[in-house]
C-alpha cells in the first residue's frame, strides 16, 4: 500500500517517498541532451551548441524578470503570472497562514506544438 493512503503515515511523508523519475516507458530529456540534439542538427560542436541553448535560456529568463512575455511562434509564449497574497491554511496545525503575493513563470503552447504532439 502507497504511504500516501495510509492515514497513519500520512504525516511521514518524505521526499523519498515522491518518485523523481519518468514513469514507467518515459524518458526525461535533460539539457545534455538538448545540447547533444543542437550539435547534430546545426552541425555545431557540443560547446558551441551549450553555449547556443544557454544562450536561449538567459534570454527567455532576462524578458521574464523585466515581466516581457517571450513569444516564439510555432513553438509557445512564456510569460509570467502575478499570485495576489492570500490566506492559507497548514494542513498540519489547521493554523492560519498569510500566503504573500508571488509571481511565477507561465508557459502557453503554440498550435504547432500542440498539433504535433497530438
Amino acid at each position: 500500500m502507497s504511504p500516501f493512503r495510509s492515514g497513519r503515515n500520512r504525516d511521514r511523508r518524505r521526499a523519498c517517498d515522491i518518485p523523481s523519475v519518468p514513469l514507467e516507458g518515459e524518458r526525461e530529456l535533460k539539457k545534455s541532451d538538448v545540447v547533444s540534439h543542437v550539435a547534430s542538427s546545426a552541425s555545431l560542436s557540443k560547446a558551441e551548441s551549450a553555449a547556443a541553448v544557454d544562450a536561449v535560456s538567459q534570454a527567455i529568463q532576462d524578458c521574464l524578470v523585466k515581466g516581457e512575455p517571450v513569444v516564439i511562434t510555432g513553438f509557445g509564449a512564456f510569460s509570467t503570472t502575478s499570485r495576489p497574497a492570500r490566506r492559507g491554511r497548514n494542513p498540519r496545525t489547521g493554523e492560519s497562514i498569510d500566503i504573500a503575493a508571488s509571481t511565477a513563470p507561465s508557459f502557453k503552447a503554440g498550435k504547432t506544438l500542440r498539433d504535433a504532439v497530438r
